[in-house]
């Protein structure tokens, strides 16, 4: 099981239930209860960031208090692919399933990512066979129902879809205010009465978008030195808000309508003055960025130096710049992870001021990784047994083999 999966203080405790999400939440304590006896597998589905990980990890920790002998398995559906691949390469096909027998609850995230890959599929197949004739429970999360999922053996299908099926929907003003009032409260930040309503009237799309709103406050407050009011949180989430919220009338009052327009112009330059003068948005925009990065598992002291600054960066190519190197080094780390899985989360991948090491580390991951897949040496023509069936497919092969290119070409 990944550090990262199992330190993240996910409890079911800590998950904010709701009309969206009330059957996925009760069935996974169900399972958690008693894992194996019920509702196996467990498919839970939704669009990212509505909470399916928080379930699954909560679900996980509340079957090891119970019972601190299980033996679980947490995995990505990426995670799957590249370990049958790297045991195929090795000439171990075996080792692949050999890893999951003696696993009691087995946890796979973005079972999505299985689409086309129908090696796998096969493989899974006779996993999950196994594990449900042994009792042993099978969770599941994709960012889409079973039946969406395209490409997947129908075998594949009918059992992903035989046991529970639940969705996780987006949250709703309260589900929104309760997460807004939890996650304060978990940082041990306030705000004024309003502000958190304010956030949570934001028809944000998903958690993550609500957090990150509650991150740029609490930066703003942090940096500006003052408490945010309710009627600033608009103007503080900026864009966040114009990409949330619906379009809303602007009615100009009475006083201003009669104005003459040098009047009007220097009522405007006056608030932007005072704006300006409150608010350097340029700290507030890096020091979002810090806390995004942060919480990523990225270095930021690049972005930190930057904001300790007299005069504004250039903010934009400042963070294109980091952020181009971030992605440059989550495509090393895929590299080196698919030839090395030790490699995974090496520090070097997790500072964009280390991009040459990170790159040497991909250089000798190549440098002595394995061959590319072969055929297994254990299928030979000897020791293949057909039925009355395909003896006509049998002998066109042996045609074949016999005489390269002379007979049946192509041969289908």
């Amino acid at each position: 099981m990944s550090a990262a999966f199992t330190e993240g203080g996910y409890r079911f405790e800590n998950f904010v239930i709701g009309p969206s999400n009330r059957l996925a939440a009760a069935a996974a304590r169900a399972v958690g209860d008693a894992p194996g006896t019920t509702y196996n597998p467990l498919f839970l589905y939704g669009p990212p960031g509505l909470g399916k990980t928080h379930l699954v990890a909560a679900l996980s920790y509340h079957a090891r208090q119970a019972q601190p002998n299980l033996r679980v398995e947490f995995s990505t559906g990426e995670e799957v692919v590249e370990r049958l691949h790297r045991a195929i390469a090795a000439g171990q096909p075996e080792s692949f399933s050999q890893h999951f027998h003696n696993v009691d609850l087995l946890l796979l995230d973005d079972v999505q990512f299985f689409t086309g890959q129908r090696e796998t599929q096969n493989e899974l197949l006779r996993l999950f066979n196994l594990m449900q004739g042994r009792g042993r429970q099978l969770v599941m999360t994709s960012d889409r129902p079973p039946e969406d999922i395209p490409d997947v053996d129908q075998r594949l299908l009918s059992r992903l879809s035989g046991g529970l099926i639940a969705d996780i929907g987006a949250p709703d003003f309260e589900m929104r205010l309760a997460i807004l009032r939890n996650s304060s409260a978990e940082r041990s930040v306030s705000f004024t009465d309003g502000v958190l309503e304010e956030v949570a009237r934001l028809p944000f799309r998903n958690v993550r978008e609500l957090k990150g709103a509650l991150n740029r406050l609490s930066a703003y407050q942090q940096l500006d030195g003052t408490p945010v009011g309710a009627d600033d949180v608009r103007a503080v989430l900026g864009g966040r808000v114009a990409q949330a919220a619906p379009s809303r009338v602007v009615v100009i009052p009475n006083e201003l309508l009669g104005a003459s327009g040098q009047e009007y112009e220097g009522f405007l330059a006056d608030v932007t003055e005072v704006v300006e003068t409150r608010v350097e948005k340029w700290r507030i925009h890096l020091g979002e960025a810090c806390s995004y990065w942060k919480n990523e598992g990225y270095s930021t002291v690049v972005l930190e130096r930057a904001m300790t600054l007299s005069e504004p960066p250039d903010l934009n190519g400042l963070l294109a710049t980091f952020t181009a190197a971030i992605e440059h080094l989550q495509a090393l780390e895929v590299q080196a992870v698919a030839l090395d899985p030790a490699l995974r989360g090496k520090p070097a991948f997790r500072n964009p001021e280390l991009i040459g090491e990170a790159q040497l580390l991909v250089d000798r991951a190549l440098a002595s990784a394995v061959p590319l897949p072969a055929p297994l040496p254990s299928y030979t023509r000897n020791g293949f047994e057909g039925g009355s069936a395909i003896q006509l497919a049998l002998k066109a092969f042996d045609a074949v083999v016999e005489n390269p290119g002379a007979r049946y070409n192509p041969l289908f």
